[in-house]
């Protein structure tokens, strides 16, 4: 508190002003408002790896800086939104992991949630 008051510690710009603090706090870095968002950039990271994960962003809460990033989400429609798997290769061994029955109410729920999802 004692650099802030006095005025020695650098700040970001517009303190206070909700909608820069929210895009301060989504990309991490106040000074730069065009810095991609903190997800995008971890995504981006891990794909650059020696042994690179494959990995993805999306919000479900529309566009939202916090996942902008160099790679955009490929399962996402701008118009549709979600685009549900519709790849076989990937969806039928995926829909044989939920093919038997079982006797829980949770697990015939979450059988039923992930084939709904594919």
């Amino acid at each position: 508190k004692a650099e802030y008051d006095a005025g020695t510690k650098q700040l970001p710009p517009n303190l206070f002003a909700h909608n820069v603090m929210r895009r301060s706090t989504q990309n991490l870095h106040a000074q730069a408002s065009d810095a991609d968002g903190v997800l995008g950039r971890i995504v981006s990271a891990l794909g650059k790896q020696a042994s690179p994960y494959v990995a993805e962003t999306y919000s479900v809460a529309g566009s939202v800086k916090m996942v902008d990033g160099e790679q955009a989400a490929t399962h996402l429609d701008p118009r549709k939104g979600f685009v549900p798997l519709l790849d076989a290769e990937v969806a039928t061994p995926m829909g044989d992991i939920s093919k038997r029955e079982a006797e829980s109410m949770f697990s015939e729920t979450w059988s039923m949630v992930l084939e709904t999802a594919l």
